[in-house]
């Protein structure tokens, strides 16, 4: 399999076969219908520089994850933890299975979910003080009239 894919790479390294294409050529040389690692299906279908750019993809959701404040209203502590939860998921199940890597499928698809997530999430989290400071002055004109 890692013989499979490093000769595909090596002929191939900057932009790799095209999508999908790594399915028929695990096909044709061992019988597989892919590499069954994401990591390794980025590499062949999009090159280096496909791989790049979904590595930046996968820290970028989970940088900017664990950025959330913890200390945050419980719905963004909420959103942060099912956050990690999903994409320690796709990252651990993309060591044998192409899901988070291939680009036309449901694993996939959660990355995009979680990019729009992530998004509504900091949006929640950079309001959320604001909105406790106006609760708390509207509680103290409560208590001075």
């Amino acid at each position: 399999l890692w013989a499979v894919a490093i000769s595909a790479v090596q002929r191939q390294p900057m932009f790799g076969y095209g999508i999908g294409a790594s399915r028929g050529i695990f096909e044709a040389d061992i019988g597989l219908g892919g590499a069954h690692n994401a990591a390794l299906n980025v590499l062949v279908d999009l090159g280096l520089v496909g791989a790049v750019c979904w590595l930046a993809l996968v820290v970028a959701i989970i940088v900017g994850t664990l950025r959330l404040p913890g200390t945050s209203s419980a719905a963004v502590r909420l959103d942060r933890s099912m956050l990690i939860s999903i994409m320690a998921f796709l990252m651990i199940a993309g060591i044998c299975f192409e899901g988070p890597g291939a680009v036309a499928n449901v694993g996939s698809t959660w990355l995009f979910v979680c990019i729009a997530w992530l998004s509504i999430a900091q949006h929640d989290a950079q309001r959320a003080p604001a909105d406790a400071r106006a609760a708390g002055s509207s509680t103290l004109s409560a208590v001075d009239s």
